[in-house]
This record gives C-alpha cells, sequence and structure tokens, in this order.
C-alpha cells in the first residue's frame, strides 16, 4: 500500500535529467544512434554486449522523451506496471514481470531494488522524487540474485548520477505549469585541479493541486519537493579515485483520493456541484483534526465492553493532515588498481529516513464493502457500495476520519561492499563481499469510523450515528542484517561463444519487537471474554507461537550462454535465481493477526537477441522469459464484514509469468529518432496453499447459503465469487511508441516530440474486487453495468507531447510540453473499495541555460 520513501534516493535521479541532459555527450555522429554502456554485470559494458534483458537510458535519451521524474520511466519499459502510491505522493508502487510490493513498512521488502551509485536502497517509500543530474537509467529485467546487493526476484531500477566533471560546467532552469507549478533546477561543477573536482545540485517544485477540498477549500494532491546534492571527485596513484556524495531530501507531496464531478465514482458530490477533481475530508479546519476518539475496553460493570475517550500516543494525531519526509543520503566509492587488468572498489553506504503522516484513505467515507451493515436504502441488495459521507445534521462532513493512519518513522540503512573486477584474457570476472544492515522504528496508529447501529436509511445515520476508534496505536522496532559474498566469471570459449557461472551465497538475520501504545485497559472482548493476550506485545506474539527472529540462507545462482554469429548480433540463453525474504504482517491490529510470511524465492528462463542495423540505424532487443515464482507473497488491503480495512500478506500460491519484450530504437535521418518498445506477458497463480483453498471453499458455501461472507471472500486472492483471483498489474500488453525530429530554420532549431503509451487491462489489488452498478440502480461485485471504481484497471492509451527551442551554439533552451494531453482518467491503485486515480493533463514551460 504505502510506498513512502526509501527508494527516495533512487529516485534522486529523474528530474532534473531533462534539463541538464543538454549538457551532456552528445549523440553519434553522422546520425547514428548513440552508444550506451551500462553496468548491469557491475563493470562497464556495451549493452549489446551484455546478455541481460535491460533498458538503458542516457541523459540524451531521457532529454528526448521528456522524463523529468522516475514515474515517467515506467511508460517505456516493456511488462513494467507503475504508478503513485495511495495517499503517499513521494511513492511509487512498481510490478515487474508481475512482480512487486505496495507495501512500505520495514518488515517487507521489494521485489524490484533500487540502487543509486550501487548503493541499495531498502524502502520504496520516497522514489517519486526528481533525481540529480542523472548520467543513465537502468532498468534489469528479472532476479538480481548474484552481483546486486540485497536479492530481489523481480528486477532493479539503476540510477548513476554524474560525476563531477574536470572543467567548469553548470546549468540553471526555470519553470511554470499546471495548478500554479513553479520549478527551478541547478547544478554546477568546480574543478579545483586536475586531481579534485566538486559538484552542486538542487532543485525545487511546489504547485496548488489539481484536486479541491470541498470540506476545507484547500487545494490539494499539488507538488511539494526539494533537494540538495554535494559530490567530491579525487584522482589519486596511478589510476586510483575516490567518489562521494552527500544528499538531503524533502518532500511533503500528497496523492488523495479524489473524485472527478459527475460520474458514478462521485457518489457524494454536494449539490452545489464542482468542477474538475475533487475530495471530502473527514479532516476539518480545525487543530487539532483529530478529536472525539475512543477506544474499546472491557466493560467495568459487568460483560462485554465499551468505549472510552482516549488519544493517539506520542503526538501523532497533533499534526496537520499531511505528509513530511526527510532524507538523507551519503554515498562512497574508493578505486584502486590492483595488478594490470583488475580493480578493487570500497563501496560505502548510509541512508537516515524520517516520515511523518497523517491521513484518512477514505477521505471521510465508509469502506466499500461486500457483505456487512446495510445502508442508504439497499437492505434488499446481497452485494453493497458503501459510499456514505459522514455527516451531521447540517450535512457537513465528519469532524473524524473513516479509515485513518498516523504514523512517525524513522530509520538508519548502513552498506558496505569490496568487490573485485578483472579481465584475466579468456576469463572476466567479478566478485566480492557485502554486509547490509537497517534499524527501523514505526510509530503507527489505525483509526477506524463505523456506524454505531445497522441503519438502512442515511436520514438515520445522523446526527454522528458512528464512532471513532483508535483501534490500533504500536511502536514497531525491526532491524534487518544480512552478509553475501558472491562470484561471476564469463568464460570465453572461442570468439564466438562464451559461458557465464555466478553464485551467491547470502544469509539474512529480521528481528522484530512490538509495543502496544493504547490505554492499558484497551483489549478486544471475544465472547463476553477480555483477551489481554491480543494486545499488541512482544510476548503475546510468542503465546501465538509467532516468532520475533527469521533467518534464510540462500545460494542463488546464474548461469548463461552467449553466441555472436556475427557482428553487432549478440543470441544469449539464461537460467537466474533469486529470492526476497519474508517477514511479518506488523499492520494487523492484535497479536494474532502479526503473523509472518515466508520468504518468495524465483527462478527465471531467459532466450533473447540483440542486434544492431544499417551503419547503427537500427537497434533491435528481444528477449523471452518464462518465470516462475515459489511461496509468492501477496498483499491484499480489503474490508471485512464489520467495515474495517484490514491488511494481509501471505504465501497464497506459486506465480507463475511468460512473456515477450521488443525494444525498437532507430535514426532513420539526420535528426529523426524514434522508439517502440513492447511487452506481453501472461501470469497466473499455481499450486494454491492448502489454507487459501480452504477458504475459497468457505466463500462459496456461505454465498450458496446466503451468508455474510466479508471476511472469506474477496480477501487474499480469493474473489468475491469464491474464485482465484488474476495476478495484480500485470498487463498483457504494454506498449510505447514515439519519436522527436530536429527541424532547422535558419539557426533555430525546432524539436517536436510525441510518445503514446498503451497498457492492456489488468487488477490493482489482491482480491479483484471491482464495484459495479446495473441499470436499476444496484451496486454489485459481479461485473453487471458500469463500472463504478475498485480493483479494476482498464485498459488506457496516453499521449504525451513537447515542443524544444534551441539555436545553434547557443546556451539557452526552451521547452513547452504537455502530459496525458487527452486528459484520460484510470485507476492506478485501490483501497477500501475506492480507486485513486492518475493525475490530470498539465502543461509545462521551461527555460534552462548551460554554461
Amino acid at each position: 500500500m504505502y510506498e513512502v520513501r526509501r527508494s527516495v534516493c533512487a529516485v534522486l535521479a529523474a528530474s532534473l535529467a531533462a534539463s541538464i541532459a543538454s549538457a551532456q555527450t552528445p549523440p553519434a555522429a553522422g546520425g547514428a544512434l548513440e552508444e550506451v554502456t551500462v553496468t548491469a554485470q557491475r563493470r562497464q559494458e556495451n549493452l549489446q554486449e551484455v546478455p541481460i534483458a535491460v533498458s538503458a537510458f542516457t541523459s540524451n535519451e531521457l532529454e528526448r522523451r521528456n522524463v523529468t521524474q522516475a514515474l515517467d520511466l515506467v511508460q517505456y519499459i516493456p511488462n513494467l506496471n507503475g504508478n503513485n502510491n495511495t495517499g503517499l505522493g513521494s511513492a511509487n508502487v512498481y510490478f515487474l514481470r508481475g512482480l512487486g510490493n505496495s507495501e512500505s513498512i520495514a518488515t517487507f521488502d521489494p521485489p524490484v531494488g533500487t540502487y543509486v551509485d550501487d548503493i541499495y536502497i531498502a524502502r520504496q517509500n520516497s522514489n517519486n522524487f526528481g533525481m540529480f543530474d542523472v548520467e543513465r537509467v537502468e532498468v534489469l529485467r528479472g532476479p538480481q540474485g548474484t552481483l546486486f546487493g540485497r536479492n530481489t526476484t523481480g528486477g532493479a531500477i539503476n540510477l548513476l548520477l554524474r560525476k563531477p566533471g574536470d572543467e567548469l560546467r553548470g546549468l540553471v532552469e526555470v519553470g511554470a505549469g499546471s495548478y500554479g507549478e513553479k520549478r527551478v533546477r541547478a547544478s554546477v561543477d568546480l574543478p579545483v585541479n586536475d586531481r579534485l573536482s566538486a559538484q552542486i545540485a538542487g532543485y525545487y517544485v511546489k504547485s496548488d493541486g489539481y484536486s479541491k477540498n470541498l470540506t476545507t477549500g484547500a487545494k490539494e494532491n499539488g507538488k511539494d519537493e526539494q533537494g540538495l546534492r554535494a559530490a567530491v571527485r579525487l584522482k589519486f596513484g596511478e589510476g586510483g579515485s575516490w567518489y562521494g556524495s552527500v544528499n538531503y531530501l524533502h518532500s511533503g507531496t500528497f496523492n488523495k483520493l479524489n473524485f472527478e464531478c459527475g460520474t458514478i465514482s462521485a457518489a457524494g458530490t454536494p449539490p452545489g456541484g464542482c468542477s474538475g477533481r475533487y475530495a471530502n475530508s473527514a479532516f476539518g479546519v480545525t487543530s487539532p483534526a483529530l478529536t472525539n476518539l475512543f477506544v474499546t475496553i472491557p466493560n467495568p460493570a459487568g460483560a462485554g465492553s465499551v468505549d472510552v475517550a482516549t488519544t493517539v500516543a506520542d503526538g501523532k494525531g497533533n499534526r496537520e493532515p499531511g505528509i513530511d519526509t526527510n532524507t538523507l543520503v551519503a554515498s562512497s566509492n574508493v578505486e584502486i588498481p590492483v595488478g594490470a587488468n583488475a580493480t578493487m572498489n570500497f563501496i560505502t553506504g548510509y541512508m537516515h529516513l524520517q516520515q511523518d503522516y497523517l491521513y484518512d484513505f477514505q477521505e471521510g467515507r465508509q469502506g466499500r464493502s461486500i457483505g456487512g451493515q446495510t445502508v442508504a436504502g439497499l437492505a434488499t441488495a446481497p452485494l453493497l457500495q458503501r459510499p456514505l459521507l459522514l455527516v451531521d445534521a447540517a450535512g457537513v462532513p465528519a469532524a473524524n476520519g473513516s479509515f485513518g493512519l498516523a504514523q512517525a518513522s524513522d530509520g538508519d540503512q548502513f552498506s558496505q561492499e569490496i568487490k573485485v573486477s578483472g579481465d584475466a584474457g579468456m576469463l572476466k570476472y567479478v566478485g566480492g563481499v557485502y554486509f547490509f544492515r537497517e534499524d527501523y522504528a514505526t510509530n503507527l496508529a489505525d483509526i477506524f469510523t463505523s456506524f454505531t447501529t445497522n441503519v438502512t436509511t442515511l436520514a438515520a445515520q445522523v446526527p454522528r450515528a458512528y464512532i471513532t476508534r483508535v483501534t490500533a496505536d504500536r511502536l514497531i522496532e525491526n532491524s534487518t542484517q544480512s552478509w553475501a559474498t558472491y562470484f561471476q566469471g564469463d568464460l570465453k570459449f572461442s570468439d564466438q561463444f562464451t559461458g557465464t557461472l555466478g553464485l551467491r551465497y547470502t544469509h539474512e538475520t529480521k528481528t522484530v519487537g512490538v509495543t502496544d501504545l493504547r490505554d492499558v485497559r484497551a483489549m478486544p472482548v471475544l465472547g463476553g471474554v477480555a483477551r489481554p493476550d491480543l494486545r499488541l506485545e512482544t510476548a503475546n506474539l510468542k503465546r501465538f507461537g509467532i516468532p520475533t527472529r527469521l533467518q534464510t540462507s540462500m545460494v542463488t545462482p546464474r548461469f548463461a550462454l552467449n553466441y555472436t554469429p556475427a557482428d553487432d548480433v549478440l543470441l544469449f540463453a539464461s537460467a537466474t535465481r533469486g529470492f526476497r525474504s519474508g517477514g511479518w504482517n506488523v499492520r494487523g491490529g492484535s497479536a494474532q493477526l502479526f503473523t509472518p510470511f515466508k520468504p518468495e524465492k524465483a527462478w527465471t528462463y531467459e532466450a533473447g537477441a540483440k542486434s544492431e542495423w544499417f551503419d547503427r540505424k537500427l537497434r533491435a532487443n528481444l528477449t523471452v522469459f518464462h518465470l516462475k515464482d515459489k511461496q509468492f507473497q501477496a498483499p491484499s488491503a480489503f474490508v471485512d464484514a464489520t467495515g474495517a480495512t484490514q491488511f494481509i500478506t501471505r504465501n497464497d500460491a506459486d506465480f507463475v509469468n511468460n512473456g515477450v519484450e521488443l525494444e525498437l530504437e532507430a535514426v532513420p535521418v539526420d535528426g529523426l529518432s524514434m522508439y517502440a518498445s513492447l511487452g506481453y506477458q501472461k501470469a497466473k497463480y499455481v499450486n494454491i496453499a492448502a489454507n487459501t483453498l480452504a477458504q475459497q471453499a468457505e466463500c462459496l458455501t456461505l454465498r450458496n447459503t446466503g451468508a455474510v461472507f466479508g471476511t472469506r471472500c474477496a480477501a487474499g486472492i480469493v474473489t468475491a465469487q469464491g474464485g482465484i483471483a488474476e495476478p495484480v498489474r500485470v498487463p498483457k500488453i504494454t506498449l510505447a511508441v514515439g519519436g522527436s525530429y530536429e527541424i532547422h530554420v535558419g539557426s533555430v532549431v525546432v524539436t517536436p516530440a510525441i510518445n503514446v503509451v498503451h497498457q492492456g487491462e489488468t487488477h490493482t489489488a489482491a482480491s479483484n474486487l471491482t464495484f459495479y452498478r446495473d441499470s436499476n440502480g444496484v451496486y454489485n461485485v459481479d461485473g453487471n453495468g458500469a463500472y463504478v471504481a475498485g480493483s479494476l484497471q482498464q485498459a488506457y492509451t496516453l499521449l504525451n507531447a513537447s515542443v524544444g527551442l534551441s539555436m545553434d551554439g547557443s546556451a539557452w533552451k526552451a521547452v513547452i510540453d504537455c502530459s496525458n494531453c487527452t486528459d484520460k482518467s484510470y485507476t492506478q491503485s485501490a483501497i477500501s473499495g475506492y480507486s485513486f486515480l492518475n493525475p490530470p493533463r498539465m502543461y509545462s514551460a521551461r527555460v534552462s541555460f548551460s554554461f
């Protein structure tokens, strides 16, 4: 769900990419495609000589495609589905070949790893920042189980930032755009002498937002980002060097639930109407925003339970609704020659992440569920949508949230790697040791509003026929320690054949502890009996047999064979293993729900061809793959029969995916650059777990008897109808086509560019729960009638365009662009039965000066 910040540094690289690209190395002369150097095998190689499915973009190419943030890259990678996360605008969700993760709490690891200058970023919580002066972006598809820091099953996004240069160089860019956007970016290289050079870069982005909050009158979903980077490069001895950098980032960007006026999904639109996007808020204009909270305790006077007034611990509820994220990232890379053809690198990384937020994920509404309470006159409907706003007698939205989270988190990450790489004639090799340590503390409260009576009309709900409870408030402290040793050798049997063998041994240890921060009297009451053993305490976890320490040891190999039948043609086949370690469901509201889940283990088998034609005017790369992921970690968020939103990750099944990926680039004539990328995949769950099959059987039984089935159906990977769901974020087709053309009019250069992006239909929630409304106005989950909201991400096509203007020999450049030019809306993700939409059409204009 909430990936709010740790890929932060990972994303530190794309926003400045477009603006500074004009000062980078020019494209290849003579109308040929630019040569691309990658480090996908932890050494510098030509992209076309690497037997890996990797998409790579130089700064020049990023500029041509108008990439201004990391999320833009999703449009150009075959079989990659991604979008901004629910609620927290500093986070992106990435699913590569169907493997991804939508959780941000530190007990969950991402299957798509993010690296910045060889530093692994453990958290996905802030991977939607603009990047500082990027040199190249590489997206590796498939398990990365041999050469890269932490093991991943889906792939890796590798960002290489530009190092300080030997000459004075700089760039300044200013811009403005839709919804009051203001943007400033700057970068300067400061050489001290022929051995020492420094670099300073920074950016600032601010906008008002595209959604109007009808409760407070404020504009929301605007951008609020700042960053500063300082880097140093020192050359010493004979070929030795040191590169170090410090990055500071701040984000207050939100991605709040919002609706399009006049649509079926916008139930609750006020009588006065609205235009564009809007939101209702459970949080009013008063401070603090959270008031009138209760917690459940055993009844002191007898059996049962009562609700007593409470507060959220440690001041988490006293802040204004919003997000505040601050990240400090430091890295160091010392490179020393060892012998004639080998180098040794000492790579050190450190990150500190602090994040606070307060948000109602349902924006003052009840969660849409498939069973439980009957509301709004739909008492006879077997399947219900609950789009009600919580309002008082005057029709004003309530002062408390429907499903709110108040979080304050703080964590540190340290990594150390020693890498040796070299060329011994027939053998090229890379090997080393790696150590990683992360310590994290998450202070998190769940605030849930429910109706106190099971009435059938909205009129009977007011005034205030509901209560807002602090259902969980806990401090989670966890740590991860991982060490690994690895080696990969590429043995050249002949001029045409090369074999690759890679091995990595990894040992990881995770620990967790939890402290219940609620009123000491607070505890569930089941069957009239108080259950203190269900309080969220470490000792209670052990009572339920839940381990607080997990260990994983695994060997992950890679095998590959390369064949070059002709110049500029490479054929390859490979088998690669990777894994993602297990963790705990720390969002569970009681000790027995704080369950662990197992590591997932993936094998991917690939065959491919890389080729260049017509004197490097056409590049064509093709990959076919078969992926088998065992003990697949399936995250699920669902509304149970009581209306409460529950989160759980389980090893429900194995996951299989087969697909094809094609990438084309061409420069048919001077000045014209064209590209196309196509992905096809077909995924399914296999070897369904016994507990999931049992849940499915219970769901079908309950449906047949007409009983309430909200806790067994539409939960995990079991659908509302009692079937096994389709895997999430696996569109069969991903397509991007576009290009740019430099038109010379005297000394003026006009560069129009266009790209069209299409993704096929897929689902965004594990159970595929989606709501429809039939011709009689009855809401259902069986696909009858018009789409309302929920898991389904309908197929969509986006159009993006830009026009650049420059002059021969001039340092000035201007760009006007639009994103989502046709104002297409689609579901990015879903929670509590509501759809989070993509941003609307936006325009911007930028002017840059380089020297």
